[in-house]
């Protein structure tokens, strides 16, 4: 049951997080994250391959969480570095339910900053409502480069 804020919040995190993927795995479109978030990753950067090392290196990585390091590689959790679904995922959360942290970490760290335009453009073209609220809010700097304009 959501009793407080903080409930409603972990519930539009959550809600997101799941709905990213739905749309990560059944929208075909030349926009969808598949095709352009590795090309952001750092050189050599692998995502693990199986199930396994994907929960081994989450209980790694969430030992040794290095926030500075990790943005400057564009993660925003954790839980990113385990697959490029995942990592799409975190920052579905934050685009949708938490838009101001995400453009204040686009601001400091250019690939958080990429990937954040890369997830923006694929919402964007999915759905006119999506694009509107968007471009309605502090995410709208995100689809700047789409409408012609530069990237402030």
């Amino acid at each position: 049951f959501i009793q407080s804020v903080e409930d409603a919040r972990e519930v539009a995190l959550g809600f997101h997080h799941e709905f990213s993927s739905f749309l990560y795995l059944s929208v075909a479109s030349d926009a969808n994250p598949v095709h352009h978030w590795d090309a952001q990753n750092p050189e050599g950067f692998a995502y693990a391959a199986t199930r396994e090392e994907r929960l081994k290196s989450v209980t790694e990585w969430a030992s040794s969480w290095r926030a500075d390091e990790w943005y400057a590689d564009g993660f925003v959790s954790d839980y990113g570095r385990s697959s490029q679904e995942n990592d799409v995922n975190t920052y579905a959360e934050l685009l949708m339910a938490d838009p101001g942290k995400l453009v204040e970490l686009a601001a400091k760290w250019p690939r958080i900053d990429a990937k954040a335009r890369i997830l923006a453009r694929f919402y964007a073209s999915v759905d006119p409502g999506l694009d509107a609220r968007l471009r309605s809010g502090p995410t709208a700097a995100f689809l700047k480069e789409v409408d012609g304009e530069s990237p402030s």
